[in-house]
């Protein structure tokens, strides 16, 4: 059986004696916690269409957020990159619908 990500990371700073896992200790479930608490969002994206209108979903974040007026203007988003623009100050791997 494979582990989640999380009891990885959190093995493997346990086993090194990583002064950064005192920050991931949980006061009330008594655990450490390397994500956020809450349910999340998790799905398969099984098809191109729903791929897309999840990227979209995500480019739309920092304007419903009130960050940026347009989802390009936000400078860690590939949103940019899909508009076209190059000069963002990462790699995308772009998405071929």
């Amino acid at each position: 059986m494979v582990r989640p990500p999380a009891a990885r990371v959190l093995s493997l700073l346990k086993f090194e004696d990583d002064p950064r896992l005192r920050r991931l200790w949980n006061e009330s479930s008594r655990k450490h916690r390397l994500w956020q608490a809450g349910g999340g969002h998790d799905r398969n994206l099984y098809s191109r269409g729903l791929l897309a209108k999840t990227i979209d979903y995500i480019h739309e974040n920092p304007v419903v957020a009130g960050r940026v007026k347009l989802p390009w203007e936000y400078r860690w988003s590939s949103a940019a990159f899909y508009q076209g623009q190059n000069d963002i100050p990462f790699v995308v791997d772009r998405y071929r619908g």
